[in-house]
């Protein structure tokens, strides 16, 4: 089986591939497919160029360094290989080179060039040249034409001396002089019943001349030109069809009624954008923290209730939270080892002076008693959140107006990059997206405190697409069942094209085509030449009046004494406007 390997640059498009697959003779190819390329986006892709492959009976192996790659290769039931060098070895690649599309002709290929020329001369209108006469010769009379020679005589004449043969005579001097006898001519004339004749020959010509114009003017110059207006009205249909992204040829009617080819995009974006917030508090906020009371006193338990004060080594004043229980101490080798529990406090007084680095504090309960010096707590950290002031925090209109621009933002760019994304031909009915935002993700919420907010969108759209030339084909098909004796006509025409009940799973949806467009009845003008041929202008005015589907008519003659139609009907020349 023969081989080819075609290296897919990163910016290939899909279908610069398909038309490689087309063009290559090999069997098997060889694809492969970088990491960054446009093709290994998305595992539709690949199935196209399966469905391609299978269409063209080919074989197609994708190979590549990439485990992503070959995994959406082997999801579209493609063969996946790692790229090695003794792969490309093995892959013989000795084949024809893929020979370039055909080029296809350009209107100016099959127009002929434009040239200028000289303007057409109306048939209706008469042109004057002026023609100068020839100078007519003087007749002879017929003694003179009888005695005196005439111009072609002396040219015989003069041939003849000129062709005589050589004479050997003597030479003489310039004074003497030889007489040398001239041949008698035969003189040359015309009889009186020859000069009739000729004067008869010369009338025939003339009326025969005059006869062969006559004709020619009656039987071949006479044209005539028709130019019919049609009725024109206003036809509106509306069509129900299936779109498939299953099938791959348009099917004009049957069980389902009838299909149109389709098929499936995809593409997700992902969009960040951040803002000042605008919204400002009043903070009058307390320090917290936590510190780790011990108990060196006895070994018997210790029970602080919830709002027990602690003082620092600064004179800063906290309370518990909650009641605890500090746990007894233990007595090891006669010596007491102190216990301890952690407890969280808070700063009896808003501000920053609060924020207080790590401390030992004392009970203040307990003082003048034995517990006062036994009873002590350790912070092992800073307090803070300390703080009187005001501070900048998100509101509702700053989270929900972000929110709605990057939607906005994301929408109307999955727009354009699917756009960019359809092969030429292909166009998006409407409704025919389906869209989900997948996440919104943001770096705080309404009423949170924050010089900044920063919302994260991501999104996700289906879309159905469609050939442009296989939805106008089955219109057209639809147009000439309902209406054969019409032709439709460009000026005016309306086509929407509205997509419900999507099924992306199944590949499938219903669509409705509502056309609206002028149309003209349409003439036969075969059978109007064969009806006015050899008419009058009275009887063709009778004739085109009475034909139906014609709103307005007019007749033109040529030459202009012309009064009706020629019986050649190859002279005849009907216009549709």
């Amino acid at each position: 089986m023969d081989s080819y390997i075609i290296q897919v640059q990163p910016r290939d498009e899909l279908t610069v591939l398909i038309d490689k697959l087309i063009h290559t003779k090999a069997e098997r190819i060889y694809l492969l497919v970088p990491d960054n390329s446009r093709i290994a986006e998305t595992v539709l892709n690949f199935r196209l160029l399966k469905r391609e492959a299978d269409s063209l009976k080919k074989e197609i192996v994708v190979v590549s360094s990439s485990p992503r790659v070959q995994n959406l290769a082997l999801k579209s039931q493609l063969q996946a290989h790692q790229e090695t060098s003794e792969l490309r070895e093995s892959a013989s690649i000795d084949v024809d080179e893929v020979k370039p599309s055909a080029k296809r002709p350009k209107l100016s290929d099959i127009t002929a060039p434009l040239t200028p020329t000289t303007p057409a001369m109306d048939e209706t209108e008469v042109i004057k040249k002026k023609i100068r006469p020839k100078k007519k010769k003087k007749l002879k009379t017929i003694e003179q034409a009888m005695t005196e020679p005439s111009d072609e005589q002396d040219e015989k004449i003069t041939n003849f001396w000129e062709r005589r043969p050589s004479l050997n005579l003597p030479k003489v001097s310039q004074k003497s002089s030889v007489s040398i006898p001239r041949p008698k001519i035969p003189k040359l004339g015309l009889t009186l019943s020859n000069a009739m004749v000729l004067r008869a020959v010369l009338f025939a010509l003339i009326i025969a001349s005059s006869l062969i114009a006559s004709l020619t003017f009656y039987f071949i110059l006479p044209k005539s030109k028709i130019y019919i207006q049609p009725v024109v009205e206003k036809i509106s249909i509306d069509l129900d069809v299936r779109g498939d992204a299953n099938s791959s040829a348009v099917s004009d009617g049957g069980e389902r009624g009838a299909t149109l080819p389709a098929q499936i995009f995809e593409k997700s974006l992902e969009r960040s954008k951040s803002i000042e917030t605008t919204g400002e508090e009043e903070i009058r906020a307390k320090a917290t923290g936590t510190m780790r009371v011990h108990n060196s006193y006895s070994s018997s338990p210790q029970t602080l209730v919830k709002t027990t004060r602690f003082v620092s080594e600064g004179g800063k004043l906290f309370r518990t939270i909650k009641t605890i229980v500090v746990p007894g101490a233990e007595v090891s080798n006669g010596k007491i080892v102190p216990s301890s529990t952690t407890v969280e406090v808070i700063a009896s007084e808003p501000g920053g002076e609060y924020n207080i680095s790590p401390s030992t504090f004392s009970i203040p309960g307990f003082k003048g008693t034995p517990k006062y010096l036994a009873f002590y707590g350790e912070s092992d950290s800073r307090m803070s959140g300390g703080e009187i002031g005001k501070v900048k925090v998100i509101t509702e209109d700053d989270y929900r107006g972000l929110e709605k621009e990057v939607k906005n933002e994301l929408e109307t760019e999955i727009d354009h990059s699917l756009d960019i994304l359809l092969p030429e031909g292909f166009f998006i009915p409407t409704g025919a997206k389906h869209t989900d935002v997948i996440e919104i993700d943001s770096s705080g919420s309404i009423g949170d405190r924050a010089d900044e907010l920063t919302i994260t969108g991501s999104i996700l759209t289906k879309t159905f697409a469609v050939r442009e030339k296989d939805a106008e084909a089955l219109l057209a098909n639809d147009f000439e069942i309902r209406f054969s004796g019409k032709r439709g006509l460009q000026e005016g025409k309306e086509i929407v094209y509205q997509v419900s009940d999507k099924r992306f799973n199944e590949g499938t949806f219903n669509m409705k085509i509502s056309l609206s467009q002028n149309a003209a009845i349409r003439i036969d003008t075969q059978e109007i030449i064969a009806g006015i041929s050899g008419k009058s202008e009275d009887e063709v005015s009778s004739f085109l009046s009475s034909y139906p589907g014609i709103k307005e008519a007019s007749v033109t003659f040529w030459p202009f004494w012309v009064d009706k139609i020629p019986e050649d009907i190859s002279k005849i020349e009907i216009i549709i406007e």
